[in-house]
């Protein structure tokens, strides 16, 4: 994932992503796929990340815990 937004590729972004990549997962100095789209200037592969996120963390939240 990484290396497809850094180098801009939503096909392959939106292929990985499907198959559950992991937006959270860092490089050795802390870039996350995020980080190097908006760093290259890919801002179409950065927004369909972002979105990614949000989405993600929505259907977290939403999750009931459950009841004592």
């Amino acid at each position: 994932l990484h290396i497809a937004a850094r180098n801009g590729d939503i096909p392959l972004i939106r292929l990985l992503l499907f198959n559950g990549a992991d937006l959270k997962m860092t490089t050795y100095d802390g870039l996350r796929p995020l980080d190097l789209a908006l760093a290259e200037g890919h801002g179409d592969a950065a927004e369909l990340l972002r979105e990614e996120i949000t989405k993600r963390f929505r259907r977290i939240r939403t999750v009931s815990l459950p009841k004592d």
